[in-house]
C-alpha cells in the first residue's frame, strides 16, 4: 500500500489548494470587516458626532453673546425710559448691575469673560495665564497681574486694539487647555468683550467617543486573534491531519467539525475503496499469473493422465477377476480420477477456459447444491428467493462448482451444527455504486453462516490460490477452492466479496450479471404447472 498516497495527490492538491483559498477569504473578510467597521464607525458616528458638538458650542457661544447684549440692551433701554442723565450715579448704578447680572449668567453657563470699556477693564476672566489674540497681540491679562495693579487704568493700558472674531469663536491652548473664545459690542456704552468657555467638557465628549473607537478597534483586533485561532483549530488543524494521514496511506480519523468529520468520513472510505480495487487488481494478476502456468502444465498433465488411464484400463483388461494385482490397479485408478479433477481446478485459472454459458435460474440450482454439499451434516438450510427471480447467463457445471465450495466452506465453520442461510435477490446497481461493476441488472447471492469467523489477516488472503487453514491432503485443504470461485465469478462478468468477524460468522456476497433470456428448464416447468392450474 506505499503506493496510496500517489494516487491521494490530487486529492491533497486540493485539499491544499482549498486550504489556502479558505484562508484567504479569512484574511481578507476579517481585514474587511475592520475597515468598514471601523471606518464606518469613524465616519458614521465619530466624525459626525464631534461635529454636532461643535455645532452646539458654536451655537451656544453665539447665543451667549447675543443674552450679554439683550441684557445690555434692557438696562439701556430702562435708562432711556427713565431719562436718567449719562455718568450719574444712578446711570453708573446701572451699569454696575448690569455688569452683576452679565457675570450671574456668565456662572450659570460656565462662561468668562473680558469686558473693556475705553481700555478699561471692567470684567477680567479667571484665567491662568494671559491670553494671546489670534493675530497675536496681548487681549487680557490675569487676576493676579490686576490684584498687583491698584489703578484700574494700568489693567486697561495692557489691552491693545481688541478685536476678536464676532461671526465663529476661536480657539486657543493655555497651559495644555484649550478655550473658545468670541467678541461682541454694545455701542451706547461703548463696551467691548470677549466670552471665554473652557472647552474642557467637549474636549472629554470627544475624547469619550475617541476611547469608544478605540475600544471597538481593539475588540475587533480580539475578534481578529480569536477568529485566527478558531480558524487554526477548526480548519487548518483537521485539513492538516487528514493531509498528514493522506500522505502516510493512513485513513484519516478527525473528530470535531462536523463538515471536516464527514470529509474524513469520505476520505477514508476512498482510501478503502482504493485498497479494495488494488487487492482486486492484485489478486486478479495473481490468478492470472497461475492460470498462466496451470494452462500448460495442466494441458501437458491431463494428455498424461489419459495415457495412464489407458494403461491401467488394459492391465485389468489382462488380468483376470480375481488377480490380486486388481485391488492396486483400482486404489491407482482412484489417484488418477482424483488427479484428473485437480487437473481441472487448474484448468478453470485460464480465462474464459470451458465456458459453456446458458440462461439459468439459480432459484433451481443453488439449493440442490447446497443440500447435496451438506450431506451428511446436521447442518441447517434456509433458502430464500424472489418469487421473479432473474435468469443468470452461467455454465452450469462451473457455477455448480462455486456454489459447491462456498457451502462446503460454511459447513466445515460450522461443524456438526449450525445454520447456512442463502438468499437471492434482484438488484438494480446504479452508475454511482461503490462495487467494481458496470450499473445494470444483476442478481445477488448471500451465502451467511454461524460459524468461527476468519481473523482480518485471513481474510485479506482468502482469495489468494494455494492459501488455506486447513490441513492440506489430497483431498481436502488444496487452497484452490475459493480461488477458483473468485477467477470463475470474474469470467462471469460478476463479483464476490466477503465479510467475516472472528466468532460471529462468515458471509459470501456474490454479484452475477442477469440477462434477458429465458431458463428453459423453468419456461416448461412453468407451462406445466399452468397447465395444471398450480403457480410456480
Amino acid at each position: 500500500m506505499k503506493r496510496l498516497p500517489g494516487l491521494f495527490s490530487p486529492m491533497l492538491d486540493h485539499l491544499r489548494w482549498w486550504n489556502r483559498r479558505l484562508a484567504c477569504r479569512y484574511t481578507v473578510g476579517n481585514l474587511l470587516m475592520v475597515l468598514l467597521v471601523g471606518g464606518g464607525f469613524y465616519f458614521l458616528a465619530l466624525l459626525p458626532m464631534a461635529r454636532f458638538i461643535e455645532r452646539c458650542n458654536i451655537s451656544q457661544m453665539a447665543d451667549a453673546v447675543d443674552d450679554i447684549q439683550r441684557i445690555c440692551e434692557q438696562s439701556h433701554n430702562e435708562l432711556l425710559r427713565t431719562g436718567v442723565v449719562p455718568d450719574s450715579i444712578e446711570y453708573i448704578l446701572k451699569q454696575v448691575a448690569t455688569l452683576s447680572f452679565i457675570e450671574d449668567f456668565l456662572t450659570a453657563n460656565r462662561l468668562q469673560i473680558l469686558l473693556v470699556n475705553n481700555q478699561q477693564v471692567l470684567l477680567a476672566p479667571d484665567l491662568p495665564t494671559p491670553l494671546p489674540k489670534a493675530t497675536g497681540k496681548l487681549l487680557g491679562t490675569d487676576k493676579a497681574y490686576a490684584e498687583r495693579t491698584s489703578e484700574p487704568a494700568a489693567l486697561g493700558a495692557l489691552v491693545e486694539d481688541l478685536s476678536v472674531p464676532q461671526s465663529s469663536p476661536e480657539m486657543v491652548t493655555l497651559n495644555g487647555r484649550e478655550y473658545h473664545l468670541q467678541g461682541g459690542t454694545f455701542s451706547p456704552w461703548d463696551w467691548q468683550f470677549v466670552v471665554f468657555r473652557d472647552s474642557g467638557h467637549f474636549l472629554n465628549t470627544i475624547s469619550q467617543v475617541h476611547y469608544a473607537y478605540f475600544g471597538t478597534v481593539i475588540l475587533l483586533l480580539f475578534w481578529v486573534l480569536f477568529s485566527g485561532y478558531f480558524f487554526r483549530r477548526q480548519v487548518e488543524t483537521p485539513v492538516n491531519e487528514m493531509i498528514n494521514a493522506l500522505r502516510q496511506g493512513k485513513k484519516p480519523d478527525y473528530r470535531g467539525v462536523y463538515e471536516f468529520e464527514f470529509l474524513s468520513q469520505r476520505f477514508a472510505e476512498y482510501m478503502e475503496e482504493q485498497q479494495a480495487l488494488h487487492r482486486r487488481f492484485f489478486q486478479q494478476q495473481k490468478l492470472e499469473s497461475v492460470g498462466v502456468m496451470a494452462g500448460g502444465i495442466a494441458h501437458d498433465f491431463n494428455n498424461l493422465l489419459t495415457a495412464l488411464y489407458g494403461q491401467i484400463s488394459l492391465a485389468e483388461l489382462s488380468l483376470p477377476a480375481d488377480h490380486p494385482a486388481r485391488a492396486h490397479l483400482s486404489l491407482a485408478e482412484g489417484s488418477a480420477n482424483r488427479a484428473r479433477f485437480l487437473t481441472r481446478q487448474l484448468l478453470t485459472f485460464t480465462t474464459g477456459n470451458h465456458l459453456h454459458r446458458r440462461p439459468l435460474t439459480l432459484s433451481r440450482l443453488l439449493p440442490e447444491t447446497a443440500r447435496f454439499a451438506l450431506t451428511g451434516s446436521n447442518c441447517e438450510l434456509q433458502f430464500s428467493a424472489d418469487e421473479d427471480l432473474w435468469p443468470t447467463e452461467l455454465d452450469p457445471e462451473q457455477m455448480g462448482n462455486v456454489f459447491h465450495n462456498l457451502v462446503l466452506n460454511a459447513r466445515d465453520a460450522m461443524g456438526d451444527n449450525g445454520e447456512l442461510t442463502i438468499s437471492c435477490r434482484n438488484l438494480e446497481l446504479p452508475a454511482d455504486t461503490r462495487l467494481p461493476l458496470p450499473p445494470g441488472r444483476y442478481v445477488r447471492i448471500v451465502f451467511q453462516d454461524n460459524g468461527c469467523g476468519m481473523e482480518p489477516e485471513v481474510l485479506s488472503r482468502i482469495f489468494d490460490p494455494y492459501f488455506s487453514t486447513k490441513e492440506k491432503s489430497s483431498r481436502k485443504g488444496t487452497g484452490l477452492g475459493l480461488a477458483i470461485c473468485y477467477s470463475v465469478i470474474n469470467q462471469h462478468g460478476g463479483h464476490i466479496e466477503v465479510d467475516s468477524v472472528k466468532g460471529q460468522g462468515t458471509v459470501f456476497t456474490l454479484y452475477l450479471p442477469a440477462t434477458d433470456g429465458t431458463d428453459p428448464v423453468t419456461e416448461q416447468l412453468r407451462a406445466y404447472l399452468q397447465q395444471k392450474g398450480q403457480k410456480l
